[in-house]
């Protein structure tokens, strides 16, 4: 099984944003009344199977991450349709850009044009687009898939 390890960390550390980030990343067990009424909110990784290694470091399974880079990128392109921009901040549970009211760290604004973003959309449409050549070029050395498509080619 192949996967995928994802290191981050906050280039400033701040507890509160630390433990913010913990908590939509895995999601929060409370409690209260002295623990008699217990819940759970969910997190961001719950629907996705991951091994929480240490702080700031887990791994996923190839094809999660590959869905989560899909999902990540189809938010990106549908919010450039609708708006005509890419912007710096998604919220990925709402799947909208309109972020702005919640913005407690960094730009008051939501910018538009965002470097990283731009560059982390790039990066993960050309991985999608290597490993579709790769995939073409296994399928046409293999004898039988090759006699199919030559076939349906006629």
């Amino acid at each position: 099984m192949d996967g995928i390890l994802i290191a981050f960390r906050l280039a400033k550390y701040d507890k509160n944003r630390a433990s913010e980030l913990v908590k939509r990343l895995y999601g929060q067990a409370t409690s209260s009344h002295g623990g008699r009424y217990r819940y759970r909110r969910r997190g961001l990784l719950d629907d996705v199977p991951h091994r929480r290694l240490i702080r700031g470091v887990l791994i996923l399974r190839a094809e999660d991450a590959d869905r989560v880079a899909g999902k990540f990128v189809g938010l990106v392109a549908k919010e450039l349709q609708e708006h005509g921009t890419i912007v710096e901040k998604y919220d990925v549970r709402r799947r909208e850009s309109d972020v702005e009211a919640g913005i407690r760290y960094g730009y008051s604004a939501n910018q538009v044009g965002f470097g990283w973003t731009n560059a982390v959309v790039l990066e993960l449409l050309a991985q999608r687009e290597r490993e579709r050549a790769r995939t073409v070029a296994r399928r046409s050395r293999d004898p039988q898939t090759s006699q199919m498509t030559q076939h349906a080619l006629r």
